[in-house]
C-alpha cells in the first residue's frame, strides 16, 4: 500500500478547489473542516472539527470534549433545542469513521486524515456540495454523489472506502447530509442568525487560515495554494469576535 509523504501545500489546494471564494461574503457556505491523527500527543485530541458559515467560525468540536459547541455570536442563535445535540451526534459518527480509517491503513503511520465537507448556495439558491479528503496532506479521495460512495485512485482510498461501507448506512448518511441536511442547515442559519454575520472575526482566523501552518502561520500575503501552507496539526479554537471595534468573547452555551 502506498504511504504518502506529507505534502504541506495540499490542504490549501483543497480549499483552492472549492467552487467560488469561501472568504467572500457573497458566497453563502456551510463547511466542516475535519482532522484526525493516528498518533495524538498526550493530552491532545485524536479528532477535531471546526464549522464555518461563510468566513465565520460557528462551531468547535474535539474528541476530548465530545460535544459540539457554538462559537462567538452563534451562542445566541435562536435555534431549536435539539440542534446542538444533533451536531454532536453527527460529529461523533464522523469521529468514529475517521478513526476507523486508520485501522484500514494498517500500522505503518503516523497518519493525518482530513476532510472538507459541506455545501454552498449558488446565486439561483441551488446547493453545491463539497466532499474532499486528504491523507498526510495529499488529496486522495472524494465522495461521488452519483455512485453514492467514496472513491479515489489510491489504494488507500479503496481501503478506507471499503471500511466505511461496512459501517451501518454510512454512505447513505453522507449522501443525505450533502444533498439535504447541509443546505437545510445553511438556510436555517441564514434565517435564524443572519444578524450574527455582522460580527467580524480576526482576519487571520478565517476558514483559509485553518489550513495554514500551526504554530508557524504564513504571512497573509502568501497564497493558500502555495508551498508555504501546511495542514493543521492542532485543534482550532473559537476565535474572538469584534463588534464596535472591541474584542468580545461570549460565554459558551451550558
Amino acid at each position: 500500500m502506498r504511504v504518502p509523504r506529507p505534502q504541506p501545500w495540499a490542504l490549501g489546494l483543497l480549499l483552492f478547489l472549492l467552487p467560488g471564494s469561501l472568504g467572500a461574503e457573497s458566497h453563502l457556505s456551510l463547511l466542516y473542516h475535519l482532522t484526525a491523527v493516528s498518533s495524538p500527543a498526550p493530552g491532545t485530541p485524536a479528532f477535531w472539527v471546526s464549522g464555518w458559515l461563510g468566513p465565520q467560525q460557528y462551531l468547535s468540536y474535539d474528541s476530548l470534549r465530545g460535544q459540539a459547541e457554538p462559537c462567538g455570536a452563534w451562542v445566541w442563535e435562536n435555534q431549536v433545542s435539539w440542534y446542538w445535540e444533533k451536531e454532536t451526534t453527527d460529529l461523533r459518527i464522523k469521529e468514529k469513521l475517521f478513526l476507523e480509517a486508520f485501522k484500514a491503513l494498517g500500522g505503518k503511520g503516523p497518519y493525518t486524515l482530513q476532510g472538507l465537507l459541506g455545501c454552498e448556495l449558488s446565486p439561483d439558491n441551488t446547493s453545491v456540495p463539497t466532499a474532499k479528503f486528504a491523507l498526510n496532506g495529499e488529496e486522495f479521495m472524494n465522495f461521488d454523489l452519483k455512485q453514492g460512495t467514496w472513491g479515489g485512485d489510491w489504494p488507500e482510498a479503496l481501503a478506507i472506502s471499503q471500511r466505511w461501507q461496512q459501517q451501518d448506512k454510512a454512505a447513505n448518511k453522507e449522501l443525505t447530509f450533502l444533498l439535504f441536511s447541509c443546505p437545510h442547515r445553511l438556510r436555517e442559519h441564514l434565517e435564524r442568525g443572519r444578524g450574527n454575520l455582522e460580527w467580524k472575526g480576526e482576519p487571520d482566523l478565517q476558514p483559509q487560515a485553518v489550513l495554514s501552518s500551526l504554530p508557524s502561520r504564513p504571512p497573509a500575503s502568501v497564497p493558500l495554494s502555495g508551498p508555504s501552507v501546511s495542514p493543521p496539526l492542532q485543534p482550532t479554537l473559537c476565535p474572538p469576535f469584534l463588534r464596535g471595534g472591541s474584542t468580545f468573547s461570549p460565554p459558551m452555551a451550558p
